[in-house]
């Protein structure tokens, strides 16, 4: 009995590495993990409910909504020839059309001085403020009708354009200027106007890979641990090694696999985007040490998958309260899912290149530190 008992206790010590892995032998690891998928289809059936929610939005016609009153056009009257308001006439809004003129030129106003539009046209009138001979800040006034909602195409075209003619002496305060008439921050945009096909499809492709790579992971290491099996196949010719990367390998590719599906549902030209790859795999990768983890750490395999749970919500809530909160935001900074949510966004949005992919080396961090932690904890617990 000698000799087994020092086969486990040296097993652990094994370092991975290239020229220990036997292919063979890892096929026969592989092959394992799939039959043991075949013997549970419906683990799989949460990536068939994602691919077919990714089918039903590219097959459908979004759901029309009522939106605000259209303007015939919109009306800028200034008191003041400034750079940016010269910047607005060279780029103007053409549907509808955008007027930008001296208050100079006003011929209709009413009793109070205010400008007074034909049926269908609206506007805003530029003041800019002056204190001790210094010009401190640039006063927006808009005039309306009946609904102030009218403007909404005007402040998306509006705050956009002068966001590009930022400067810092640049102070815009605007005035009596509703709520519901622009879209400045996250919790002022209409839920529409969030619901894209780019976050869509980021949402789903991190389903994915967390069904795939931390669930799936989590279930059935946590499975063999319970069993007692994983202890026996480091008895066998298997080496933790072997083992451990053939884990990584199956959930990597049914990773993969339900990622190509949701892209090419989805957003087909975003197939050929190499950054869009790079992130798939590290994010998957991350999960996968991520469930590494928690299967090893924990004894049973009901245990493994509250705890799997509690680390999804446990993000989500995360992430909704850096929004509210500064110190959350430096907890956030140090997953890797933030970064993984933003490059998977803007790579489906469009092209993105390597240069522009910013966080994508300190996402690479982050998932290097989960690699090193899922390597520890499997070889010094995972295996008993």
């Amino acid at each position: 009995m000698d000799p087994p008992i020092q086969l486990v206790l040296t097993a652990p010590n094994e370092a991975i590495s290239p020229m220990m892995v036997r292919l063979p032998m890892l096929q026969v690891l592989i092959g394992r993990e799939l039959k043991r998928l075949q013997k549970n289809p419906s683990a799989l059936l949460m990536l068939g409910l994602l691919s077919a929610i990714a089918l039903l939005m590219a097959t459908s016609k979004p759901v029309q909504e009522a939106g605000p009153p259209k303007a015939k056009g919109f009306w800028i009257y200034y008191d003041k020839e400034t750079p940016w308001l010269a910047h607005l006439k060279e780029h103007p809004l053409n549907d509808p059309p955008v007027h930008v003129l001296s208050q100079d030129q006003i011929q209709n106003v009413d009793a109070r001085g205010r400008p007074v539009f034909a049926p269908g046209h609206c506007g805003i009138a530029v003041k800019h403020q002056v204190k001790d001979g210094q010009e401190t800040a640039v006063i927006v006034a808009q005039f309306f009708g009946k609904s102030p909602d009218i403007l909404y195409p005007f402040w998306n075209w509006f705050w956009p354009e002068v966001a590009k003619f930022q400067t810092p002496e640049l102070n815009i305060l605007p005035f009596n200027v509703p709520m519901a008439g622009r879209a400045l921050s996250l919790e002022e945009t209409p839920l529409s106007e969030l619901v894209k096909t780019e976050l869509v499809g980021t949402l789903l492709l991190l389903i994915v890979m967390f069904f795939t790579c931390c669930h799936l992971q989590v279930s059935f290491t946590s499975q063999d641990r319970e069993r007692g099996t994983l202890t026996a196949l480091v008895l066998s010719p298997a080496r933790l090694s072997e083992i451990m990367l053939s884990k990584y390998i199956f959930h990597l590719t049914l990773s993969l696999l339900g990622c190509v599906a949701v892209i090419a549902i989805m957003q087909p030209a975003s197939l050929l985007s190499p950054v869009l790859w790079i992130v798939v795999v590290l994010t998957s990768i991350g999960l996968m040490s991520v469930g590494t983890c928690i299967a090893t750490l924990t004894k049973t395999q009901a245990a493994a998958a509250l705890l799997a749970l509690c680390y999804m919500l446990a993000g989500s809530l995360l992430f909704y309260l850096s929004t509210k909160f500064s110190g959350f935001m430096l907890i956030r900074r140090a997953a890797f899912e933030n970064y993984s949510f933003l490059l998977l966004y803007h790579a489906l949005k469009g092209p993105l290149s390597l240069g522009q992919a910013s966080g994508l080396v300190t996402m690479s961090g982050l998932v290097a530190v989960w690699i090193g932690l899922a390597r520890t904890t499997f070889y010094r617990y995972g295996w008993r």
